[in-house]
């Protein structure tokens, strides 16, 4: 039963991240249609029920600060049975884009009606995140009476190596029926023209997970 709830934990976390250009952070995105993202999570890497979450999205600029992101997410056992299924939208605002400061609001809604409200604070040695920087994010879900998450604090830092982006998160996750959980993750993303690949390796309560992924900016 603990296994279970863990891996639902997983779930839950994993689908919230978006792991866009920038690292583990919430960047505007070019006006109209111009992100296309898939990964694939293998979880529970460390115990016999092992797992497979696909997750596709896509993404439009609305304007130079708002962005929306639509997102399908399903996940599957070992044996490929589906387990659950979800969608999700996420609206961006970034009232504050300065060369070594960034601030962020965003708010997602689930097909369950959930919300969940973050803000996202950056600090970056260089505009365009050439050298290192670091961030912290606020996910405070509301109406998740399932998991009972009330909050997700992840702050993260990144440091460019050979090109690409290696990064180092922890998640700090509090509910109301659970003891607090602590996930840690290592990735690396690299840029090839106008795609990203992302790769990333987490721990939750020994359980082990690896994510790749492909990001397109159109």
């Amino acid at each position: 039963m603990k296994k279970i709830f863990i891996i639902k934990i997983l779930f839950f976390v994993i689908g919230f991240a978006s792991i866009s250009y920038a690292g583990n952070t919430n960047e505007p995105f070019n006006l109209g249609i111009s992100d296309l993202e898939l990964y694939e999570t293998l979880g529970n890497l460390s115990q016999e029920n092992k797992t497979l979450q696909t997750r596709a999205a896509i993404g439009a600029g609305l304007s130079n600060q708002t962005s929306l992101l639509l997102q399908y997410i399903v996940a599957h056992n070992e044996d490929l049975q589906q387990l659950s299924q979800f969608y999700s939208i996420r609206f961006f605002y970034n009232p504050i884009n300065t060369i070594h400061f960034d601030f962020d609001i965003m708010v997602k809604i689930d097909d369950e009606l959930n919300v969940t409200p973050c803000l996202e604070f950056n600090l970056d040695d260089t505009e365009q995140q050439q050298t290192f920087g670091g961030y912290l994010r606020l996910n405070t879900p509301l109406q998740n009476a399932e998991e009972q998450i009330t909050l997700i604090l992840n702050p993260g830092l990144y440091v460019i190596v050979n090109s690409g982006q290696l990064l180092f998160e922890y998640q700090y996750i509090h509910g109301q029926s659970f003891r607090n959980a602590d996930r840690f993750s290592l990735g690396y993303n690299y840029p090839l023209g106008v795609f990203e690949l992302i790769t990333e390796f987490g721990i939750l309560h020994e359980n082990f997970d690896l994510t790749f992924g492909l990001i397109a900016t159109l």
